[in-house]
C-alpha cells in the first residue's frame, strides 16, 4: 500500500495527510518535536547537513507524531487477531492423539521442521519487505496463516503436519516484519512505546485464545472444534488488514540481491559488503543486545517446540490452556517492560546499561529452562516458566526499541529477520545432532539453555571488543560506550 509521491520526489504521504520524507536523509536531527523533545539531544548529529536537509528530516519526525497512536493501534489489532488461537494450548496433545502421531515423530520430525522452515524464510521475507514493500509480504504470511490451519484441520497423517509446520513457519518469518512495520509510522521517540504495544497486544490475543480455548475444552472435549474456531480468528485478522491496515510510507527499493538488473557475483558481494559496513555504523546498544538476541531467539524457537511436551510428560491432564494463558500473559507483560524500565530525555536504561541488561536476560532466561528440565513436578515447572516468559519478551522488544532509535537504522525488516536467522542457525546445528542422538524434549531444553550462556557470553566479548577498540570510553555501571573524538591541539 505505498503512499502517493508528492512534488518533491522523496516526500511520501501519511495516512493522515502529512508530507514526510520518509527515506531520504535519515533522522529528524536537531528537530523541534511536538512534545518539546530536542531530537539533536536524542540521536546528536552526524555531521555538517544542509538546512534543507535538516528542515526534512524534522518535518518527517514531526509529522509521524499525528495519529502515531491509531496507526499503532492497528498494527496491533492485526496481530491480536491472528495470534487469538483458542487451539494453541492443545497443539501437542491434538497431533498425539487426534492426528495419531507418536512422540518420536512430534519430537525428531514435526517440530525440527518448524525450526529449519523458519530459517529458510526468515531472510527471503526480510529481503522483499524491502523490495517490494512491507504490505506485500505480511499479507503473504497472513495467507501462510490460512494454509496452516487447513492443515491441521483437514490434514491426516504425518506428511501434512510437517507441511503445516513450514507454512507456519513461513507466517512466523512474515510476522516479524509485521513488528517492524510499526517502526515505518511512528517517531523515533516513540520507538519504545509503539513496540511495546504490538508486542503486548499480540501475545495478550492469545491470552483471550487460551482462556477460550479452556472453557470449551472442559465443556465439550472437542479439540478440532478449537482449530475451527482458531481458523475463524485468522480470518478475521486477514480481513481486518485488508480493510483497516494503516498505509505504510513508499520504501526506497533495496537493491540486495534481489536487483534484477545487476545480478552479479560482483553486484551481490558489494551489497553484502555494504550491509555488513551499515550493521557496524550501528549504535553500541543494538550490537550489545543483538549479541544476545541471535542466541535467545534460537532457544526461544526450541523452547516453544518442547515446553508443552515436558508439561505433558508429568501429567497428560495439564490445563494446557491456563498454562497457555499464563505464559502469554507473561509475555504480553515482559514485552512492555522495557518500556517500563525507563524512557525519559535524551537517554534509556535499555541504551545506558544495555551489556548487563542483556546479559541478565540470557542468564534469566538460560537458569528457567535448565531448572525447567530437572524438575519433574508441575507446580515449579509453571513457575520456570512463567519467569523465563517474561524475560524473553522483554529481550525481544528491548532489541527492537534500541533498533527502532538508533540513527542509522533504516531497514528495520531487513535487520531484525537477519538477527533472527543467525540464531536460529545455531537451533538447526543443534536440532540436527539432537535428532541422530535421539535427543528427548528434555535434552532440547537443556540445549536452548546453554544457547542462552553462548549468548551472554557473546554480550561480555562484544562489550570487551568496544571498550578496548575504537578509543571508546565506559561511563560508569556498564553505561553505553561511544566513541569520543581527540580534541584538536
Amino acid at each position: 500500500m505505498a503512499a502517493q509521491h508528492q512534488a518533491r520526489g522523496s516526500d511520501l504521504e501519511l495516512t493522515n495527510g502529512d508530507v514526510v520524507d520518509v527515506y531520504g536523509d535519515g533522522d529528524a536531527r536537531g528537530a523541534e518535536v511536538p512534545d518539546g523533545r530536542d531530537a539533536e539531544k536524542m540521536h546528536g548529529r552526524g555531521g555538517d547537513d544542509d538546512d534543507d536537509d535538516e528542515e526534512a528530516e524534522a518535518a518527517a519526525q514531526a509529522a509521524l507524531f499525528a495519529g502515531w497512536k491509531t496507526r499503532a493501534l492497528r498494527i496491533g489489532m492485526v496481530g491480536a487477531l491472528v495470534n487469538c488461537q483458542p487451539s494453541e494450548p492443545y497443539l501437542s496433545k491434538y497431533l498425539l492423539e487426534d492426528k495419531g502421531l507418536t512422540e518420536d515423530e512430534v519430537n525428531l520430525y514435526v517440530w525440527p521442521t518448524n525450526t529449519i522452515s523458519t530459517l529458510v524464510f526468515l531472510i527471503p521475507a526480510g529481503l522483499l519487505a524491502e523490495r517490494i514493500g512491507y504490505w506485500r509480504v505480511i499479507l503473504l504470511g497472513l495467507l501462510f496463516r490460512v494454509a496452516t490451519r487447513c492443515l491441521l484441520i483437514w490434514g491426516e497423517g504425518l506428511d501434512p503436519m510437517v507441511a503445516m509446520q513450514v507454512t507456519y513457519s513461513g507466517a512466523i518469518a512474515c510476522t516479524s516484519v509485521l513488528y517492524a512495520s510499526v517502526l515505518l509510522v511512528v517517531p523515533k521517540v516513540r520507538a519504545a512505546h509503539a513496540s511495546a504495544l504490538v508486542y503486548s497486544m499480540y501475545h495478550f490475543g492469545n491470552v483471550i485464545g487460551s482462556l477460550m480455548g479452556e472453557g470449551i475444552e472442559r465443556a465439550t472435549g472437542n479439540l478440532r472444534l478449537l482449530f475451527f474456531i482458531s481458523f475463524g480468528f485468522t480470518l478475521s485478522g486477514l480481513v481486518f488488514f485488508l480493510v483497516l491496515f494503516p498505509k505504510l510510507p513508499a520504501r526506497k527499493a533495496l537493491g540486495l540481491l534481489f536487483d534484477t538488473s545487476k545480478i552479479s557475483f560482483k553486484h551481490a558481494s558489494s551489497s553484502v559488503k555494504n550491509e555488513v559496513a551499515n550493521f557496524l555504523a550501528f549504535g553500541n546498544p543494538v550490537k550489545l543486545w543483538t549479541a544476545a538476541a541471535m542466541f535467545s531467539f534460537a532457544s526461544t524457537f526450541m523452547w516453544g517446540n518442547y515446553y508443552q511436551v515436558l508439561f505433558y510428560d508429568i501429567d497428560p491432564d495439564t490445563s494446557f490452556g491456563f498454562l497457555e494463558m499464563g505464559l502469554e500473559l507473561c509475555n504480553a507483560i515482559g514485552s512492555l517492560t522495557p518500556l517500563i524500565i525507563a524512557y525519559h530525555r535524551d537517554a534509556t536504561a535499555l541504551e545506558r546499561y544495555s551489556a548487563p541488561l542483556a546479559i541478565l536476560a540470557c542468564v534469566v532466561i538460560g537458569s528457567m529452562e535448565t531448572a525447567s528440565a530437572e524438575i519433574n513436578v508441575v507446580g515449579p515447572l509453571y513457575a520456570f516458566a512463567i519467569i523465563r516468559s517474561l524475560a524473553s519478551a522483554s529481550l525481544e522488544v528491548a532489541l527492537q526499541t534500541v533498533v527502532g532509535t538508533d540513527k542509522n537504522t533504516k531497514r528495520y525488516a531487513l535487520f531484525l529477520t537477519s538477527i533472527q536467522m543467525f540464531g536460529l542457525t545455531s537451533a538447526v546445528i543443534v536440532q540436527r545432532i539432537g535428532k541422530a542422538l535421539v535427543f528427548d524434549a528434555l535434552k532440547f531444553v537443556l540445549c536452548g539453555a546453554f544457547l542462552n550462556a553462548i549468548g551472554a557470553f557473546a554480550v561480555l566479548c562484544t562489550w570487551a571488543y568496544l571498550h578496548f577498540s575504537h578509543n571508546t570510553v565506559v561511563d560508569e555501571g556498564f553505561e553505553s560506550m561511544q566513541t569520543r573524538a581527540e580534541p584538536e591541539l
